[in-house]
Parts: C-alpha cells; structure tokens; sequence
C-alpha cells in the first residue's frame, strides 16, 4: 500500500519541538536558576573551610551556613518544579500522539484491519506509546539541565585547579565509548522483544475471540502449549536484555568509581606537597562526587531516548499506510446525493492477481430497489461493499450522481449512504446510545463542514422520538425494546413513572382474568408467599441495597436473641441443617449438575464450610452462636417453590407469617429503612417494573403461565397508552459489551434501525434477515416493499430469495460477474443462473 507523509512519518523531536513550548520554556528558565544554585554551596564549602573554621569567624561560619542551605532548599523546590512541567508535558504529548494516532487509525483502510488483530492495535497505542511518554516530559530538559550541570561543575573544577580536575575527568571518554557499544546490542534485543510481543498479543486476541471453539472442543492445553512458546521466547530475550542492562549498570558504576580513586591519590598527593589547599580539597571532592549524577542522568537518558525510540518507530512503522479516502471536503460543501449509481468495468483485485470482481457494468435509478443475489463466493458483499466506500475498487469507474466514487470525501458517502452488514456490530453502551450513533455522527460532521441543502433529516433523536419510535417498530424491535423497559428497575429520581407504574398495576389487576391470576404467586402481606425466601416471608419485604434479605437480617444486633424470643431461633436452624444434610447426601454422589444445585440454597463451594454441622450430633442447642448464626442464615435463604430438596409443614410457614409483625417491630430503625415492604399501593424499587405491575411471581410449575402474563401486561399498558413509557425506559438498557447481552436478530435489527434513522439516499443492506425470525423478517420485508419505496435506493444483497418478488430488479452474479438481471418474473420465465439458484442447483 502506498505511503504518504502523515502522521506516522513524524518524527520523536517533531512532537518535543512543537508542542507545549512556553512550558518547556519555563523549564530551561527554572533549570537555570537550578544549575547556579546547585553550584553555590559548593564555593561556600571551600568558603566555610577556609574563612569560617580556619579564621575561627563566627559570623562567617553563619552567613555561609546560611547561604549554603538556603541554596539546596531553592534548588530542591526549583527542581521539584521542573519535574511537575516535564512530567505534565509528557503526558500531554503523549494524549496528543495517541488521539492523533488513534485518528489516523480509524480512517485505514478496512484491509490493513483485515491483516491486524485488535490486540496488535490495543497493544501498541497503549502499550508500546507509554513507555514512549516516560521520555517525551524529559527528553528536552534532562540533557539541558544534565549538560550545563556537567559544564558548571567542570568549569569550577578546572577554577580549583586544571591539573586535577583535567586527570579526574580522563575516564568519561572510555564510558562514552563502552556504555553505547552495548546499548546499541540492548535496543537489537528490545526490537526483537517488540516483534515478538506484538505476535503474542495477536495470538490471544484470536484466541479470546474464538474462545468458543476453545471450549467446544476442550483444546485448552493445545492452545496454552502454543502460548508457551510464545512466553518462552518472551522469557528468553527478557532475561538477555536483563544481562546487557545489568553490564551496562556494573560499567557506569566501575567508571564513576575509578574517577573518585583517581582523585583521591593525585588530590591527596597535591594536598600533602602544599599545591592544594584544604577548603579547595573538600570543595573539589564535593564538585566530583556531584559530577556523577548528571553524568549518570545522561547515561540513563541515553538508554531512555534509545527504548523511546525503538517502540516509536515500530509504532509508526505497522500504522504508516495512507488512507484510501479523504474525510471531510475542504473546499465545498457536503454532496446531496439522489442515489443515480453507474457501474463500468468494475474490478477489484486482491493479492495483485485474484479477481474477486471482474468488469462489473451496472446503472441504477434513484429510489430503485435492486436484489443482488448469487452463487456462494460470487462476490454480491464486495460489490456493496465498494458502493459503501469500505474498499477502493482496483478498475473502472464507479459514479453516484456523475461523481466519481473515489473522489467523494467520507462524509460525502457516510452522509448519503446507509450499509448494514451482515455481521452487526454494536458499541458498548445503552440501546438508545446505540440508536442515534449514526445521527450523532451526521451532527459531528455537520459542526465541521457545510452542506448542500438540509438533506439529513435526524430529527428522531433525543428528546423528540416520534422519528425513533417509527422507525423501531418498522424494524420490529419494539418489542425488544419494550420487554427491556418491562424487566428494567426505576431509578429514585423516577417517582413519576414509578406512579404510572402503580396505576397499571391497578389496571392490570381489575382486568386480569381467573386463568392469569392462576399464573402468579401476588405479593402477600398477610400470607406464606413459596416463590420468597423464608427471609422475606417473615420481615415481609424485599432489600433495598442489593445485599440479600438474610444478610440484613443477620447482620440486625441481637438477632439471635430476637429469634429466640419468638420461638424461630430452633426451628430455623433446625431448617438450616435439614438442608446441609440433604444436599450432602445429593453431592456426597458427586453429581454436579446444575439441576441439583438449583433445587438446594447450598452451592457446592459452601458445602466444605457447613459439612460439620450436617455430621454433627449435637443438638441445635447445644451449637455455639456463630454455628446457630450460620445455620439460620441459610435457612432464610431457602425458597420453598424453588429449592425442592426438603419440604417444611404448613404449621411453621403460618407460623412464620404470625411472627412476621412482632419480627419487624423488634429490628432497628435504621435497618428497617433498608427493606421495602409488601403493600400493594406502594412502588417497590427493588423489583422491576414488570414484578411492579404483577405485583408477584409467576408460577413456573404452570407451563406457558410468562407468556400469559406478559400478554396481558402488554394489553394493560397498551390499552393506558403507556407503551412509548415504557419503551423510552428500554433504551436505557445496557447491551453490554460488543452487545454481548443480545442475540443476534435484536443486533441485526438495531443496527438496521441505527441507518434508517439517518435517513439515506442510498441503502445497502447485506443478508440482514440472516438472523432473524419469521416475524422480524416479514416487518424487514414490509419496510423495503411499502416504506422505503420513493424514498432511498436500496441495495440488499439476499440469501432468501422467495423475498426478492418486493424488488424492483434482481441482480444475479457468479464468479465476480453480473450474469443475469432483470425482474422476478423476468427471469423465472428465462430459466437461466436465477431460476438455478430458487430450485436450490
């Protein structure tokens, strides 16, 4: 692919000299100060010597003491100053390298994306480019204040006497020449570490990627022996780059060494003869001794500009491809394109010989519905692909509206054209986030570039929805969307929905017949609820903060003593230990199946912790108070509709609902405050809005029993006119990562719904029904045959071709090439490649 000059070509220094130059500014000025002051208490040492205890002067010893630390005390606050700016500049380099880079990323093209895992990518520009920001803060004020360091302390030196001071400093030319020798060899290593590194982390991107092959097939050691070798590698070089470090540490440190042992046998030597005085002797062993740390500074920042280096480079070098397509037009505004395609001679070429489209002709007229269909591999997703501007067609010509394709800008094609593919992507984030992100794109671009008349309508998004709930029932994502809103929770600040709630309630209650109110266990009050723990049966309420309802109540003071007084403190224990005893006995057969551990409160981790107690024979009175506390806790935890392994009498349910009263009465205040409770005029906050409106459990011994009750919540709401509430409160819904929390169909619709917003003048969709059911087909099939007609162009290639009879032409292709076109009846009555396909040849 062809390079350019961008950002990539940048060089390190190019970001150093031209960002953030008034602070660097600062820096040098500070570092100037720092370098006299680091000077002076050197002279006073001589001055304090020879002026101050020689003449045995007092107020001299004072003056210079006092010159002396008020020198390091500026000099360590001027210092602390410099390495604030510096680090604050590197930080803010380094933010302006990765969003600039970031950029430049995501306009690549899609076949550089093709060839890069993710985690090359995620790697590198997080990575790689943080160590390079350790160095961008220093990489001007380290040499400057480290030089002129060196310079100032030199020149007092050569000030107390050349001789010395010309022996002492012999030894830096070997140190210039040993140290870079094998840095040089460390950044070979480090290269090769990166290249290595960058192989490892494409490795298990793919790996977490396809983890569900990983688990399908058990292959966990054969994909860990492959990682093996990576890590092996990755352990090898580490550990060579370690021992060329190390050596080159042993070298700075033999050569600040030899400097002092030279100085003390010449220094001594001419202090003994009378040729150097005293003060000048403790002044020139204080310059050397800090003569070694710039020195070491800038040995060290030799080694940091060389790593910085190395991983900048190879940064640059794997993202240093030209983008294929310019983003936004800088001398006109954005095209108002009417969908008039032309199509001629078409090619598109992969690894400089395979055709995958060879000399495509075609011509479409606006607001025409074209079905691209075809043999597997004839090229039908390339071709829309290239419409799309995802890839730049190698031959031909392609003009929308008279315009060369590959001269329109990004915004041109992105503003005009809608593409739906038939892998759906989804971001993190709400629905509704999901939803306007195609429009909050349009209103990016717009901020940026004028138009050539209003033609993106985008008036649906928030907070006028007329546009956006149309648009979700034609995709048929409603319902979707609607049971999100149901199975949401509200939020405190939402009273006036939690009101409306309530009144559907009410609705829902007077209207539901004898065969749903047989479907659902109600919230009771006064009465043994099976489908609650015994812990909400007997404080009568549902926990606020999210922790179960017997951890807040184990954890009320005296509860023991409280359950005691009311005759529950045995029997719950009693309960508690019946439970340990039978889920022993279950597990004891080593059976794991998630069956049995659904029917038993005590999961299999737990068992360990409460195995004593089920062996145990002592009585319940006889365990000690931590071991009653445990008992108990689990024994509140049990739901008697659910956990099947033991059964308890009727007599200790009533009686739990008798204590239920004198139970809440007996908590504190402040842990009531923690519980909603049962009252069937009141909003629950705990439960979601569906549970609100039943104001119950559904039955799940009754077959079909959610169906029936989620149809008549549906008519409740519908026939209130409160659907679009709920709806809206859907969006919210959080599709978790990538939309891990969707199936496939509700991606397909979203994202359909997500370019329909936008309003296209051209629309390509690729095999969007593959994943979706008959319903959603048939609302995907109204859409294109009755709403979208005179309305954009569409292309959509289909792999259910009983639907192309809505299409306007049918485009059938093999091989990269347009064999047959023509309508449906066309070409049935033809009998050609078409007519192959719908017989299933």
């Amino acid at each position: 692919m062809e390079r350019k000059q961008d950002i990539t070509s940048f060089s390190l220094f190019f970001w150093v000299l031209t960002r953030c130059r008034s602070l660097q500014l600062l820096a040098v000025a500070l570092i100037l100060m720092t370098i006299f002051l680091r000077v002076l208490p050197l002279e006073m040492q001589k001055k304090i010597v020879n002026l101050a205890i020689g003449l045995k002067s007092i107020s001299n010893l004072i003056v210079y003491c006092t010159i002396y630390i008020t020198s390091v005390i500026t000099a360590g606050l001027l210092k602390y100053a410099v390495n604030v700016i510096t680090n604050f500049v590197g930080q803010k380099i380094l933010y302006e390298i990765r969003t600039a880079l970031f950029n430049h990323i995501l306009r690549l093209p899609l076949t550089f994306f093709r060839k890069t895992p993710p985690g090359t990518v995620i790697s590198f520009i997080i990575g790689e480019l943080g160590s390079v920001g350790e160095f961008l803060g220093e990489a001007i004020a380290t040499p400057f204040v480290n030089i002129l360091s060196l310079v100032a302390f030199a020149g007092y030196m050569f000030y107390l006497n050349p001789l010395l001071a010309l022996v002492s400093l012999c030894v830096y030319p070997f140190q210039i020449v040993v140290v870079p020798l094998l840095q040089n060899k460390f950044n070979r290593l480090n290269q090769e570490r990166m290249n290595i590194t960058k192989s490892a982390s494409n490795f298990v991107g793919e790996v977490v990627s396809g983890i569900h092959e990983v688990h399908c097939n058990a292959s966990y050691n054969m994909e860990s022996e492959k990682f093996q070798v990576f890590v092996k590698l990755l352990f090898d070089l580490r550990y060579r780059m370690a021992k060329i470090k190390f050596l080159i540490k042993w070298a700075n440190n033999f050569f600040q060494n030899l400097g002092p042992f030279i100085l003390f046998l010449f220094g001594g030597y001419l202090s003994i003869k009378g040729r150097l005085d005293l003060g000048a002797l403790v002044a020139f062993l204080s310059t050397y001794e800090k003569l070694s740390d710039p020195w070491k500074e800038l040995t060290e920042y030799y080694q940091s500009y060389q790593d910085a280096r190395v991983r900048y480079q190879k940064v640059m070098e794997t993202f240093s491809y030209s983008h294929d397509f310019k983003h936004i037009p800088s001398d006109r505004p954005v095209y108002a394109l009417s969908g008039d395609i032309e199509m001629a001679n078409v090619s598109f070429i992969v690894d400089q010989s395979i055709r995958v489209l060879d000399s495509v002709s075609l011509k479409v007229k606006p607001n025409e519905r074209i079905a691209v269909v075809g043999f597997s591999g004839s090229g039908k997703s390339t071709l829309i692909m290239l419409l799309a501007q995802l890839y730049d067609y190698s031959e031909g010509r392609i003009l929308i509206d008279g315009k060369e394709l590959r001269e329109l800008t990004k915004a041109d094609v992105s503003l005009n054209i809608g593409y739906v593919s038939q892998t759906p992507f989804v971001f993190s984030g709400t629905i509704r986030e999901n939803l306007l992100y195609a429009c909050n794109a349009v209103k990016n671009i717009r901020s940026m570039v004028d138009f050539e008349k209003e033609m993106i309508a985008c008036k649906a998004p928030y907070p006028d929805y007329p546009d956006l709930m149309e648009v979700i029932e034609q995709v048929g994502l409603e319902e979707d969307v609607l049971m999100f809103g149901l199975n949401s929770k509200l939020q405190r600040n939402e009273q006036d929905l939690a009101d409306l709630v309530l009144a559907m309630r009410k609705h829902f209650m007077e209207k539901a017949d004898a065969e749903i109110m047989s479907c659902i266990e109600f919230f009771d009050e006064k009465g043994f609820m099976t489908y609650q723990s015994l812990g909400i049966n007997l404080v009568g309420g549902f926990s606020l903060t999210g922790d179960p309802e017997e951890k807040l109540i184990m954890a009320n003071p005296g509860i023991l003593d409280i359950l005691e007084r009311l005759g529950l403190l045995v029997p719950l224990a009693m309960v508690g230990q019946t439970i340990v005893r039978a889920t022993m006995d279950i597990f004891s057969q080593d059976i794991k199946d998630d069956f049995f551990a659904r029917i038993t409160p005590l999961s299999p981790e737990e068992l360990p912790r409460y195995r004593y107690l089920g062996e145990t024979r002592r009585s319940i009175r006889e365990l000690e108070k931590e071991e009653l506390s445990k008992l108990t806790e689990l024994a509140l935890r049990y739901v008697p509709a659910l956990h099947t392994i033991i059964s308890i009498p009727a007599p200790f349910t009533d009686y739990v609902v008798r204590c239920r009263s004198p139970f809440r009465e007996s908590l504190d205040e402040s842990l009531r405050q923690h519980f909603c409770f049962i009252n069937p005029g009141k909003f629950c906050w705990r439960h979601s809005v569906f549970q609100n409106i039943i104001f119950g459990s559904i039955r799940a011994e009754i077959a079909h029993a959610e169906e029936t009750v989620r149809t008549a919540v549906i008519k409740t709401i519908e026939d209130l006119g409160m659907k679009n509430l709920i709806v809206l409160k859907g969006l919210d819904y959080h599709v978790g990562t990538q939309g891990s929390l969707l199936s496939g169909g509700q991606k397909q619709k979203l994202c359909l719904a997500r370019v329909l917003l936008k309003k296209p003048s051209i629309l390509i969709l690729d095999e969007i029904t593959s994943g979706l059911d008959n319903k959603s087909q048939a609302k995907v099939q109204e859409l294109i045959k009755n709403h979208l007609v005179g309305r954009c162009t569409v292309f959509s290639v289909i792999h259910r071709l009983e639907t192309v009879k809505d299409y306007d032409r049918v485009i059938v292709m093999r091989a990269g090439k347009i064999v047959e076109a023509g309508t449906y009846e066309e070409l049935i009555e033809k009998k050609g490649h078409f007519y192959d396909l719908l017989r299933g040849f």
